[in-house]
C-alpha cells in the first residue's frame, strides 16, 4: 500500500481542517517520512515503519476503529513495511496484524497530559488582561519576532544545553535531526529572548493552519521565567496576526501539564493512545525515528 499523494487539493484541505500538531504535514514529514493520504487517514512512511494518525480533521467524522484496523491490515500487506505505529484518540483493535507476522511491541495508555493544549489567543481573550500575562511580560527580557532563517551558532549551542539539560525522550531523540530543516519552512516565526546579550531562549511557531499556529520547538536555559516570557510572547504574536489560538501540544510531564494550564491552555485534541506493532529486526530494536534508526540508537 502506497496511499494516494498529496496533491494540491489536499494540502489546501489540511490547512484548512487542520488542528492536531501531527496534522502539520510540513514539520512531521522532516522525521516521520512521505506524508500520505490513505482512505482519508493521513499517515507518514519512511520506507520501513508507518505511522498512521488516528486524529480526524476538524469538522469530519471520526474514523471508525474497523476502518482504522483495515488500513493498517492494508500497510502490513507492503513486504517494506517493517513497523505500525498507531497515534489517535482511541485504543484500536490491530490483533489482525498477527496474520502478517507482526507482534505487538510498544502500547502507551491514554493519558489526561497527553491531550494537546491549545490557548485563544484572540483579542477578547481573558488571559491578556491577568496577573499572570502582566507579571510574564514584565520579566527583564529583550524580545524579537523575526522570520525564522538559517539557525545561528547561538541557537546551535542553546539547543545542545537545553537537550543535555533535560530528561531524554523518544521525542527529542526523533526531533534532533529536524531542527535545522524546521527554521526553513515557509511560515515559521521565531520568537528570541535575550538576557542582555545572551540568548536565553527560543520558540518557533508554524502558521500551519487557517486560525491556528502550532508551536513546533522551544528552547531555553536555566533563566528563571524566560519560559513565562516566551509563552506570552507567543500569545501577543497570535494576537496581532489574527490567529484564534497557539496548539502548545501535547505534556510530557504533569509539570509541564500544569503549566500550560496556568497560562490558560485548554485541551483541543483528546488524549492519545499510541501503538506500535513489528515485524522482522524491528521487533528486536526499538527507535524512536527515522533518524534514531539512521544512527543505529
Amino acid at each position: 500500500m502506497s496511499g494516494s499523494g498529496l496533491d494540491a487539493a489536499t494540502i489546501e484541505r489540511l490547512r484548512q481542517l487542520g488542528h492536531a500538531s501531527l496534522h502539520d504535514i510540513w514539520f512531521h514529514s522532516l522525521y516521520l517520512g512521505e506524508p500520505l493520504m490513505c482512505c482519508g487517514v493521513l499517515a507518514y512512511f519512511d520506507g520501513r515503519a508507518v505511522t498512521i494518525i488516528g486524529h480526524p480533521l476538524d469538522t469530519c467524522p471520526p474514523h471508525s476503529r474497523s476502518e482504522l484496523s483495515a488500513i493498517a491490515f492494508a500497510w502490513a500487506e507492503c513486504e517494506s513495511v517493517e513497523s505500525i505505529e498507531f497515534v489517535g484518540p482511541e485504543c484500536v483493535d490491530f490483533r489482525c496484524l498477527h496474520k502478517a507476522g507482526f507482534t505487538r511491541t510498544m502500547s502507551v495508555p491514554r493519558s489526561r497530559i497527553s491531550a494537546e493544549m491549545s490557548i485563544n489567543c484572540t483579542a477578547s481573550a481573558d488571559l491578556f488582561s491577568t496577573q499572570t500575562f502582566r507579571r510574564a511580560m514584565a520579566r527583564p527580557f529583550s524580545v524579537a519576532h523575526k522570520k525564522a532563517d538559517f539557525m545561528t551558532a547561538q541557537q546551535f549551542s542553546l539547543v545542545e544545553r537545553f537537550y543535555r539539560i533535560r530528561k531524554r525522550s523518544g521525542y527529542l531523540a526523533a526531533t534532533a535531526v529536524a531542527w535545522p530543516a524546521a527554521f526553513r519552512l515557509e511560515d515559521v516565526t521565531l520568537i528570541e529572548a535575550r538576557a542582555g546579550e545572551r540568548l536565553a531562549g527560543f520558540v518557533a511557531l508554524h502558521h500551519a493552519f487557517r486560525d491556528t499556529a502550532v508551536g513546533i520547538f522551544m528552547a531555553h536555559d536555566d533563566t528563571p521565567h524566560v519560559a513565562d516570557f516566551l509563552y506570552a510572547q507567543m500569545l501577543c504574536h497570535g494576537r496581532e496576526s489574527n490567529l484564534q489560538a497557539i496548539n502548545v501540544d501535547s505534556s510530557p510531564t504533569v509539570g509541564s501539564f500544569r503549566f500550560k494550564q496556568k497560562c490558560h491552555g485548554k485541551p483541543c485534541v483528546p488524549p492519545y493512545y499510541f501503538t506500535r506493532w513489528s515485524r522482522g529486526l524491528m521487533t528486536r530494536r526499538v527507535h524512536s525515528g527515522w533518524g534514531a534508526r539512521l544512527l543505529g540508537r
